[in-house]
């Protein structure tokens, strides 16, 4: 693959490291395998390497997900990424897991929880779907975020950092069909 970013002023692309602004062309190979999925199990796992801005980086990704009798899903995910530039060197690392319950046709409830590594934090969201009748539907999510930071003095997943969350919403979306 073949990418090309212009960014006109500098941004930091990982704690400590920042791309100074300018124009970057690098070339990147990627070789993956899937796993069929309409499967019970199904998964994928993919390795790229190449150039990135003025450096190189290399990457490994994966994702498996179990489906259990048509009702339940779960799957985790992951991705790490070795790069090397000349203003420093840095792994990212990203993980993600992620549920979903379906109660029947019309009410159904997913999870999902990713850390990354880059902002040193834990990020939930639960959704509740309901769909009382055809064209009409109700959401309830719930988000948070917490520092996974090691120096921080109330960290995720300590118990007591469930209080102190950096980031929490609670929205409500309602959802009706006006026939015409």
């Amino acid at each position: 693959m073949r990418a090309l970013d212009g960014p006109d002023t500098a941004f930091t692309i990982f704690p400590g490291v920042i791309i100074p602004p300018g124009q970057y062309w690098w070339t990147s190979y990627t070789a993956s395998a899937q796993l069929a999925p309409g499967r019970v199990v199904s998964g994928s796992l993919a390795l790229t390497g190449g150039g990135f801005y003025d450096g190189t980086q290399r990457t490994v990704a994966a994702s498996v997900t179990w489906r259990g009798g048509g009702r339940v899903s779960v799957g985790a995910d992951v991705s790490l990424s070795d790069v090397h530039l000349s203003q420093g060197n840095f792994t990212a690392e990203q993980t993600a897991l992620r549920f979903e319950y379906d109660f029947g046709t019309k009410l159904s409830l997913f999870g999902f929880a990713q850390h990354t590594n880059t902002e040193h934090r834990a990020d939930f969201q639960f959704r509740l779907h309901w769909i009382p009748r055809v064209g009409d539907d109700l959401f309830v999510v719930w988000n948070s975020g917490y520092t996974t930071w090691r120096l921080a003095p109330y960290r995720f997943p300590s118990w007591d950092a469930l209080p102190r969350e950096l980031n929490g919403a609670l929205a409500i979306k309602v959802a009706h069909r006006i026939p015409l």
